[in-house]
């Protein structure tokens, strides 16, 4: 969301035994590629090494000061906390977030506990894997929260180029050579996934989560000269700068608005590592599995002028980002931290919503959901094992306290078949062989 690819169509990778749907006809509108309307889309491939800088700090004068971070593994650097970012005209009717629990119930010291919660990254051994719901008993009281320590990272690698692109008017998006490793669809064994935030607009609740935008220095946040406003809380509209927390109220936000979620869990004691002093910071949702709930409309607003003009969109961040400068130099996105924009409008008062991803591992489909204009959408975004699955749902899915196994898998699985409602990105072809 931070910047748009201005480039022909993105090389997707299939599968050998799924039917690339640019092959039907594709579009270039504007410099976008389109294909074919689809229900889902997959991501395959998320697994690997590599790294990014990470902002240490911001100074008075201008300066970022960064410093080298290594990851590995499944999911990476997405298994890192993300937020949640919305872009007007949108009503947004629902979100819940969902991360699976454990089957066990861990009894650790009181130190060992508290010390894995606020210092993830310090944890010196690990007894779950990342995204598993750690509970343990401190001074008591039964505590639980989803782990995130991934274990020590391995040496960095070299940042993996973005897809290439085909020549213009080319009538197909897949590549000449087509992958045959098989798309991987893990079955998660455990009692089910617990929901960890929720919101809905109709009864005006929010449970652990927060609305945030950014319009610091108007009752929250800070604003400057040198880097401008920082994250504050979001006004119930979605439009203003509030003193405090607020929940968003069942409305239209208009267009060319911005406003995120955010976990209601605040970073304290360099607990999300560093943020611009000053800005409201609160924690993302971690964790290498993982899902997102959402209902929402993108309605139409012709009447719109000026930047991002009748652009819905919404999309998810690694949440170093805009704790740092959402809309200056000063963050980890340029080197690959991660963004992952989910449905984008791309052409003022366009109905297709692409989806593209932004990291050291870089591409995006040329096939599309279509815009929910006069009826909202309901949607799931599965974080699993080493794929990510973006699924438009039937209407009849609620977003409860838990949601099965069988549910998660079910998701997962329907986005992995042989159906025209279907596309698959391969990441591994996209990004090269350093990503296998």
């Amino acid at each position: 969301m931070k910047y748009s690819f201005a480039a022909a169509a993105l090389v997707a990778t299939v599968a050998a035994d799924k039917r690339d749907l640019c092959a039907d006809g594709s579009q270039d509108i504007g410099g976008n590629w389109y294909c074919q309307a689809v229900e889902a889309i997959t991501y395959t491939g998320m697994s690997g090494a590599g790294s990014y800088n990470k902002v240490t700090n911001m100074g008075a004068d201008g300066s970022c000061s960064t410093a080298p971070h290594a990851y590995s593994g499944s999911m990476c650097p997405l298994d890192e906390e993300l937020s949640m970012h919305f872009r007007g005209p949108i009503q947004l009717k629902s979100v819940a977030v969902y991360a699976p629990q454990s089957g066990s119930k861990a009894r650790r010291s009181a130190h060992a506990s508290k010390h894995a919660h606020h210092h993830a990254h310090g944890h010196n051994h690990k007894e779950r894997a990342v995204g598993d719901m750690v509970t343990a008993t401190i001074d008591g009281q039964v505590v639980s929260w989803v782990n995130q320590y991934a274990g020590p990272a391995t040496p960095a690698a070299a940042p993996v180029a973005a897809a290439a692109a085909p020549p213009a008017g080319s009538a197909s998006s897949a590549s000449s050579s087509a992958s045959s490793k098989a798309v991987y669809v893990p079955s998660y064994t455990g009692p089910g996934w617990a929901r960890t935030a929720y919101y809905n607009s109709s009864s005006h609740t929010a449970q652990g989560l927060v609305f945030l935008n950014n319009m610091g220095g108007a009752g929250s946040g800070v604003w400057d000269t040198t880097w401008g406003n920082s994250l504050s809380y979001a006004s119930s509209d979605g439009t203003q700068c509030a003193s405090q927390a607020e929940v968003l109220n069942d409305c239209e936000v208009p267009s060319g608005n911005e406003f995120s979620i955010f976990s209601d869990k605040p970073c304290s004691d360099g607990s999300c590592g560093y943020s611009r002093p000053g800005t409201v910071a609160h924690h993302g949702f971690g964790g290498a599995n993982k899902a997102f709930f959402f209902e929402f409309e993108m309605p139409h607003d012709y009447a719109a002028t000026g930047q991002n003009a009748d652009m819905p969109a919404v999309w998810l961040l690694n949440a170093q980002i805009p704790r740092t400068a959402q809309y200056a130099s000063c963050s980890c996105w340029s080197s690959g931290c991660g963004e992952l924009d989910l449905f984008e409008v791309l052409s003022p008062g366009d109905d297709r919503c692409k989806s593209t991803l932004h990291s050291n591992i870089a591409g995006g489909d040329s096939d599309y959901f279509q815009r929910p204009v006069n009826q909202t959408m309901k949607a799931a975004v599965v974080f699993n094992g080493e794929n990510i699955h973006i699924k438009k749902l039937d209407d009849s899915y609620t977003f409860g306290t838990h949601m099965d196994t069988a549910t998660i898998n079910s998701i997962s699985q329907s986005t992995s078949t042989q159906n025209q409602l279907t596309s698959l990105f391969s990441l591994i072809g996209a990004a090269g062989d350093s990503h296998a």
